[in-house]
């Protein structure tokens, strides 16, 4: 989701934005979308590197509780009850 809509953006940008940005005209999604993953994020900011920051940061606090889609499909019951144990509820 991230990567297509930077991808839209950066597809719709004139030639004098793209000077302004130092950046090169808009490849095809696949070469771009093969590069935003190869070099986190690029051309533009670190997106993986950003993302595991707030990772590491929230697990570090016990008043932060991740849920994972993949464990709510898994088990929504069981996970409902773990977020409600979570805000005392």
């Amino acid at each position: 989701d991230v990567a297509l809509s930077l991808y839209n953006h950066y597809s719709s940008f004139t030639d004098l934005s793209l000077q302004v940005f130092g950046l090169p005209p808009s490849p095809s999604f696949e070469e771009f979308y093969a590069k935003w993953v190869a070099q986190d994020g690029a051309p533009f900011w670190p997106f993986f590197s950003h993302a595991q920051g707030y990772f590491d940061a929230a697990r570090a606090h016990d008043n932060i509780l991740l849920v994972h889609f993949a464990n709510l499909k898994a088990d929504l019951p069981g996970q409902m009850k773990r977020v409600a144990d979570f805000l005392g509820i």
